[in-house]
């Protein structure tokens, strides 16, 4: 995939998602005004949603129930829209296979394929991948609701998160899951409707003609920053200090177009905040309008129960 620090390519298959080279503008220095600028009171109806953060645990598995809500503040100069969004895992892929004329319980996968370069020479990976079934529930600052949809990813990439990307002792497959994650979110705004429209308050829709000639709005998320360098984060109060931390980028473009540099801010994703890949903040900042922005920041988690 063209863009990625690691020179890694992923696809899914069945659904194979594909990328093509595009355009890369001069990345803007790092400024963490607009995410230190939200303030949780601004979203009053977040507590009739989910409140408090669960604590840690040490079962590697998501479970039906587990959740996070976020707070999403996007800018347009003067103009400022707020909602909530709330992220719960509802199924995990569960399906009836015969086996010796028997019944037993399985799960939904999809396949991996991994092709990275290392040293000029090409290097495929396939490995399975359990399905996760999530809803995404949008609400406004005051809890009403506004839409709702149902999506697919996978428990493995889930449970890796975008943490790979930060910490330089990660593995091989680690890092493959949260290429797996990326393409999971690049996926995601491809087919959702709902988040398709969270990104065009940001960025301006592509023309008729652009649409025309690539059939339709193509979205590719890409890493166009070292990997291999520390980067600042904004405060985090969300989490417990002793937690670390860190900053990756997934900067997505529009049928060929920078649109926005996105800043991920990312933890372990252990317990609950499996359910958000351990993502606990993000600044996107359009590519061309340095007024228009958008901030999302975690404010609670919720684990489901043990089966």
């Amino acid at each position: 995939m063209s863009g990625l620090g690691r020179r890694a390519a992923i696809a899914l298959l069945p659904g194979a998602l594909g990328c093509c080279s595009t355009t890369i503008e001069t990345r803007p220095a790092d400024d963490f005004t607009p995410f230190t600028a939200l303030q949780p009171a601004d979203f009053p109806g977040a507590s009739t949603i989910l409140s408090g953060m669960a604590p840690p645990d040490d079962d590697p598995a998501l479970r039906i129930g587990d959740a996070a809500l976020f707070a999403v503040e996007m800018q347009n100069h003067e103009q400022v829209r707020r909602e909530l969004l709330l992220l719960e895992v509802v199924g995990i892929g569960n399906v009836r296979e015969n086996f010796a004329d028997a019944p037993r319980p399985g799960r939904r996968t999809a396949t991996a394929s991994v092709t990275s370069t290392v040293d000029g020479q090409q290097q495929e990976r396939h490995f399975p991948l359990n399905e996760v079934e999530l809803t995404l529930r949008r609400f406004g600052p005051d809890g009403g609701r506004i839409a709702r949809s149902r999506v697919v990813l996978y428990e493995q990439a889930l449970r890796a998160g975008w943490w790979p990307d930060v910490d330089p002792e990660a593995s091989q497959r680690d890092q493959d899951l949260a290429t797996a994650m990326t393409m999971s979110l690049q996926n995601l705004m491809h087919s959702d409707p709902s988040l398709q429209e969270l990104l065009f308050v940001v960025v301006d829709e592509p023309s008729l003609f652009s649409i025309a000639t690539h059939l339709g709005v193509n979205v590719h998320v890409q890493t166009t920053v070292d990997l291999t360098r520390p980067r600042r984060t904004p405060p985090c109060d969300v989490l417990p200090a002793e937690v670390a931390v860190g900053a990756t980028n997934k900067d997505i473009a529009i049928n060929g177009q920078q649109a926005l540099w996105a800043d991920l801010f990312v933890t372990r994703p252990v317990g609950a905040l499996g359910a958000c890949g351990g993502l606990w903040g993000a600044l996107a900042r359009n590519a061309t309008d340095a007024g228009r922005t958008a901030v999302l920041r975690l404010l609670a988690t919720r684990r489901g129960p043990a089966h």
